[in-house]
């Protein structure tokens, strides 16, 4: 089995006992309980194969220190890969960062250190600073709304 690039894709050429090559494209991979796998899809179709298709292998090192994949066997795994698969090939997967609240909370806490420091000179800075803790917790919570709503329809 060998690995190379074709049009940004990775293809994984699969090698018969009786020579035969045969290539996979490497959707994705993932570790499911401890154990590596792979999604694939043939680049001939195989018959009876769609293009929405994809099979899943079990991917482990060999002694000689290269991938050796296993045609992954328990569905429960198979089905687990391949939603993951969807999931993410579908923009479903999580999309904000770890760190998404960073984005109101260094805003939010500049503003508040401005509100504090202007509080002794101006009152219309104040105002100011105050309107706009108000849009940063206007949009944070809408946010945050729609985060866990998007939870709730996933469980």
């Amino acid at each position: 089995m060998a690995g190379r690039q074709q049009n940004e894709q990775e293809i994984v050429t699969f090698v018969g006992q009786d020579g035969t090559a045969f290539d996979m494209i490497l959707l994705a991979s993932y570790t499911i309980r401890g154990k590596n796998y792979a999604v694939m899809r043939p680049v001939e179709l195989l018959e009876g194969m769609t293009e929405n298709d994809v099979l899943v292998f079990r991917v482990t090192v060999d002694a000689d220190g290269d991938d050796s994949y296993h045609l992954e066997e328990d569905d429960r795994i198979s089905d687990e890969a391949v939603a993951r698969y969807n999931r993410d090939r579908s923009g479903g997967g999580s999309q904000k960062p770890k760190y998404w609240y960073l984005k109101y909370m260094i805003p939010a806490i500049a503003s508040i250190v401005c509100m504090f420091l202007a509080a002794w000179t101006s009152p219309f800075f104040l105002f100011g600073t105050l309107a706009g803790l108000g849009f940063i917790g206007y949009f944070a919570y809408k946010d945050i709304k729609a985060w866990l709503a998007d939870k709730k329809g996933k469980k």
